[in-house]
């Protein structure tokens, strides 16, 4: 889940061992809890200092002021209401989903006009990618519109269909639009160009060929734009030469791009060619899309068996990108990489003499120093893991490959190969340590779901690594993975089996408690709480058990136990903390009012007034007393 981030970073494995009782340390630092003092934010208040007109000799002059009318005159009228200039900042700080709420009361920022409400509304749809919605939307405005307004609303439904990949759809509002506009006109051109594209999109090429060679013979179009759509519907209808032409005129990437394929398409290029030619066009590096789109065509280009390294490379590019492909250079990524990762192989494998039978001089050849390419050590490794049967040989090679692509930097492979099945491999029959590096590629990426459901496949920790670290690890995985009740219960239980712990890792220890107070799980959090509470050598660790023991009982309703905990860990902290006492006493006073136990809750404010000095605090000390008196007063009232 997303509001995980931070913590994903956290779990790594750590040593985490039982104290020697001759090292226990003296240090008393614990985590501090929040601040007794109050913030600087602007909060409504009782001010109990009221002004006393006998003392001041101004005191009963007028507060209005004097010029009040030559005031008023020279600044406009203020009002507590939202206003244009409200919705422009929030669409400036892209703040939309506040946006898209203001916009859809009438009532909010009223002066605004109707129509242009809608239409900043949609814009925000838009850009929220929410298209179903809009769609619905505009197509039912589509309806009811007349003249002018229905023709933009038109385009601009079917340019959201098309969009969509929802190009029937497109096309039947664009050839409505055009039996209803004057063809002498640029909106008719404009819808005409339109149904070429959606006939394209909708695979419909002889349609496209026809429909885009009248629109050129009756307007003559000349936009970049227009010109790559007829060049592609050229090439998709086999026009391979004329499409060369035409997309020869462009300088767009994408369209160098295009005229490079179509002239290989035509044969004007030899494969070779095509690719260096195709090699020299440089992709913007945050553009996915072209980038994909180059590998497409590279993996067409390359399809001989000695460009078998190149077409690999682009392969492996595909499946780590989640880009739709062009109809025309669509591909089996997955399927194509597999089949060219054998072809490479299969002379390898003989040449080198490779048997599953014996691991060592697999990882041996894939580890020589002088292996001709990293594509061909990958192409040996996944062929071979294919056909291994065995756990001892499969085991090397997972290790192998996991611990390179990691290397290579291609970790985006390791959920291809592994996770999203590719190579057919059963997880449960994975070696621990392949595990845990399946793992941490999952933190890696924040899928903490996936990690907990890897880390579940292991029954205990591999050789090697601590019992404690693992069981921490395992347990910070789970509940943030969505597993807290086993994770809890998997901790509670080596806890419980344990005497003693240094206080550095009973800190750690309790980071998984605080875990499950931030997801809500606060009765399993206390349940760990009162488990870990044995080992707590130090002060600091008891008088914390208290405090966040006392926060859990509060968010679960149980005020009382909560101010009792609150109050405990404040006699805990003593006078040699004043500040955690403070704080621990000002939480119990909270507590005891949201119990109830107004008269205590009044006892533990005076106190803690007698021994603030800062102004602020006694403000807001004196705020809550007279907040419960107005309580009780309000109560004994008839």
């Amino acid at each position: 889940a997303p509001c995980f981030v931070a913590a994903a970073a956290l779990l790594f494995a750590f040593p985490l061992t039982a104290a020697d009782p001759q090292s226990v340390p003296i240090s008393d630092a614990v985590s501090i809890p929040a601040s007794f003092e109050p913030d600087t934010h602007s909060t409504p208040s009782l001010n109990l200092n009221f002004d006393t007109f006998l003392k001041r000799a101004d005191a009963l002059k007028p507060l209005t002021g004097i010029n009040l009318e030559e005031s008023r005159r020279a600044e406009p009228e203020f009002l507590l209401r939202l206003d244009e200039q409200t919705l422009f900042e929030l669409q400036r700080q892209k703040l939309d989903e506040l946006g898209l709420y203001l916009l859809a009361d009438p009532l909010l920022a009223p002066e605004s006009d109707l129509r242009e409400r809608q239409r900043r509304r949609w814009h925000l749809l838009e850009r929220q990618a929410q298209l179903d919605q809009l769609q619905n939307e505009i197509a039912g405005a589509f309806e009811k519109a007349r003249g002018a307004l229905r023709v933009e609303l038109g385009l601009r439904l079917g340019d959201i269909l098309l969009r969509a990949n929802k190009p029937h759809e497109a096309r039947k509002v664009f050839e409505t639009l055009a039996e209803e506009v004057a063809e002498d006109t640029g909106i008719h051109q404009q819808i005409l160009e339109r149904i070429v594209r959606a006939d394209f999109q909708e695979g419909r090429y002889p349609e496209a060929l026809r429909a885009a060679r009248d629109v050129d013979i009756q307007y003559s179009p000349d936009q970049p734009s227009w010109r790559k759509l007829l060049g592609l519907v050229l090439l998709a209808s086999g026009e391979s030469a004329e499409a060369a032409t035409v997309l020869s005129e462009l300088f767009s990437v994408e369209a160098r791009l295009w005229g490079v394929y179509a002239r290989w398409t035509d044969e004007t290029l030899s494969s070779g060619t095509a690719l260096i030619e195709i090699g020299k066009i440089k992709i913007p590096a945050d553009d996915r899309r072209v980038a994909a789109l180059r590998s497409a065509m590279i993996v067409k280009l390359a399809n001989a068996l000695e460009f078998a390294d190149t077409r690999v490379l682009a392969l492996e590019a595909l499946v780590q990108s989640a880009v739709d492909l062009p109809p025309l250079v669509q591909v089996d990524a997955p399927g194509r990489l597999i089949e060219t990762y054998s072809a490479l192989a299969e002379p390898l494998i003989g040449e080198a003499e490779l048997w599953l039978d014996n691991p060592q001089g697999i990882t041996g050849y894939l580890n020589r120093p002088d292996y001709r390419s990293d594509v061909r050590r990958r192409a040996v490794a996944v062929s071979l893991l294919r056909l291994a049967r065995d756990r001892t040989s499969s085991d090397a090679i997972t290790l192998w490959l996991i611990e390179h692509l990691i290397e290579q930097g291609l970790n985006r492979l390791i959920t291809f190969f592994f996770i999203d099945g590719a190579l057919g491999v059963d997880l449960k029959q994975l070696h621990p340590e392949a595990i845990m590096l399946l793992v941490d590629e999952t933190l890696r990426v924040n899928d903490l779901p996936l990690a907990a459901r890897l880390q579940s496949l292991m029954d205990g920790p591999p050789a090697g690594v601590d019992d404690g670290a693992w069981t921490v690890r395992t347990a910070r995985i789970l509940i943030l993975g969505g597993e807290a009740v086993r994770g809890a219960h998997q901790l509670g239980e080596w806890l419980a089996g344990i005497q003693q712990i240094t206080p550095d890792s009973l800190d750690r220890v309790m980071q998984i408690m605080f875990d499950l107070q931030f997801i809500g799980e606060h009765r399993l959090a206390l349940e760990l709480f009162e488990v870990a509470a044995p080992l707590a050598q130090t002060e600091g660790h008891r008088r914390e058990l208290f405090f966040w023991s006392a926060q859990s009982f509060y968010e679960i309703g149980d005020f009382a136990l909560s101010a009792a905990y609150y109050l405990e860990s404040a006699r805990l902290a003593g006078k040699r903390n004043p500040f955690w006492e403070k704080s621990a006493l000002y939480q119990a006073a909270q507590a005891l009012e949201s119990a109830l136990f107004y008269d205590d809750a009044a006892r533990v404010y005076n106190r803690l007034l007698g021994s603030s000095p800062d102004p602020k605090m006694q403000a807001k000390l004196r705020y809550r007393l007279a907040q419960i008196e107005h309580i009780r007063k309000r109560d004994l009232s008839p």
